[in-house]
């Protein structure tokens, strides 16, 4: 069975790209091992998204996956619950609806904690 760590990627995440310090996802991925892990980004450019999956690449044996999600407005509870809906569709197309899926509820805004609630 596929295991795969789900996670919102927040400002602090990407503080730790390159510093070999450990930030909220990275602190999750040195205690446990995950197959997979699916990075859902909004707001940030490409080169910090960039640099930190491959940051994550680097450090990290799990295939590294993102999606950008374009919230207008990190608070707003539709939009973020369409980009979960997809992102768990992208999940099921890519491992399939019997892999181990793990949600890690650290990243994000509260209006994000709700949503996974």
């Amino acid at each position: 069975m596929t295991k795969v760590l789900m996670s919102w990627v927040g400002r602090t995440d990407l503080r730790v790209a390159g510093s070999g310090r450990t930030g909220p996802i990275t602190s999750v991925l040195e205690d446990r091992e995950f197959d997979a892990v699916l990075l859902m980004f909004s707001g940030y450019s490409d080169d910090e998204c960039s640099d930190y999956k491959n940051t994550l690449k680097e450090r990290y044996p799990a295939d590294i996956h993102s999606l950008e999600c374009n919230l207008d407005n990190p608070t707003d509870y539709v939009a973020i619950h369409k980009s979960v809906v997809d992102a768990m569709a992208y999940i099921a197309k890519t491992f399939g609806d019997g892999c181990e899926l793990s949600v890690h509820v650290s990243s994000g805004t509260p209006q994000m904690h709700v949503i996974w609630v």
